[in-house]
């Protein structure tokens, strides 16, 4: 036994369904364009998994402490989830077309289209991190 405590919530409550869709849409993607390697999309597991254990962490603490652990409560705003799913599916699906276009000896078309992808997400996912840092910063100054 490693002392935690019983879930405070069933898995299903955390559960990123979201994440799921894009490692389907990932998986389509890469097999329908036949250029991308399909090896890439093994990161969603971690990715879920870890989003699961994260948000279970969180409703033990949140149920220790009598606060709501609510599936809203949990997840925080209802658009981030989307938002974050769509950037991790193209992140996956560029980095699949850069690996098959270098591992497979693809055209350079697909390694730019590829390249573009994922750094199209990276800022993104840069932006939404940086407005979320100073969002937070504001609201503990204005405590």
């Amino acid at each position: 036994m490693t002392g935690r405590s019983a879930r405070a919530v069933p898995v299903s409550r955390v559960f990123p369904w979201w994440y799921v869709a894009g490692a389907v849409a990932s998986i389509v993607v890469i097999v329908a364009s036949q250029v991308g390697q399909p090896a890439v999309v093994a990161f969603w597991g971690p990715v879920i998994g870890l989003t699961i254990r994260d948000r279970l962490d969180d409703a033990r603490s949140r149920a220790d402490e009598g606060r709501d652990t609510s599936r809203a409560a949990l997840l925080g705003p209802a658009w981030l989830e989307p938002v974050l799913s769509l950037l991790l599916t193209s992140f996956a699906v560029g980095l699949s077309f850069v690996l098959g276009a270098v591992f497979d000896h693809g055209p350079a078309a697909v390694a730019w289209t590829g390249s573009a992808l994922c750094g199209a997400s990276a800022l993104a996912y840069l932006a939404i991190l940086l407005r979320g840092r100073r969002r937070s910063r504001r609201t503990v100054d204005t405590r």
